[in-house]
């Protein structure tokens, strides 16, 4: 089943439509009641963030930048190859960019992209002894949500090294982070019946020190 999410943006709203993990995905935006929507981008490969009146994502390997104002997809070349990357955030005209790899899915790399002089420079790197489900920025700082079914365990990177001592609870396996909620970070974890046909959704919210 498609998962949408959508959110406002003065007189505009943005539907995400994801199926079967991205493999088919598209962006459209339209109105706040929902009506004259309008297809912008398929293959959509990523979140999507805004700055200003643009709105980002991946495309196939390609970044790609939105405008509102003039209804207008371009791509956006910053000299970096988007294959097997994901987009863990944007402050100001700043995306943090990710690429999880290695054996065992346990090594991230992040970069910043400067949308609007189009270059980026290597931020971080961490590598872990448990897969890497999923990274995310706030303030400036990496974090990543690792673990083995059916332990899930948050922590900061911190140099190269990921800080698991300051987050020591552990969550149930399937954890991702959503957003923010104020000096926080909200996780969504969900486990599932042998049948695959009742999911439980548990939401945590995890102070940032």
């Amino acid at each position: 089943a498609a998962i949408i999410a959508a959110a406002e943006y003065t007189n505009n709203l943005y539907e995400y439509t994801q199926d079967e993990a991205f493999l088919k995905t598209k962006l459209y935006v339209s109105n706040v009641k929902g009506t004259d929507k309008k297809l912008i981008a398929k293959n959509v490969k990523s979140d999507f963030y805004m700055y200003k009146n643009m709105l980002y994502f991946i495309k196939d390997k390609e970044l790609m930048r939105y405008d509102f104002k003039e209804g207008e997809l371009k791509k956006r070349n910053v000299g970096l190859d988007l294959t097997g990357a994901e987009l863990a955030g944007m402050e100001n005209n700043i995306l943090y960019v990710n690429y999880i790899k290695g054996d065992l899915d346990n090594i991230c790399n992040f970069y910043r992209v400067d949308v609007e002089n189009q270059k980026y420079w290597k931020y971080q790197s961490v590598e872990v002894k448990a897969p890497i489900h999923n990274a995310t920025i706030y303030e400036n700082k990496p974090y990543i949500v690792t673990g083995t079914s059916p332990v899930t365990e948050f922590a900061a990177v911190r140099g190269d090294e990921a800080d698991y001592k300051s987050y020591r609870k552990k969550y149930t396996a399937g954890g991702d982070s959503l957003g923010f909620l104020k000096n926080s970070i909200v996780l969504d974890n969900h486990k599932y019946s042998e049948k695959r046909e009742n999911f439980v959704f548990n939401k945590y919210v995890v102070m940032v020190k």
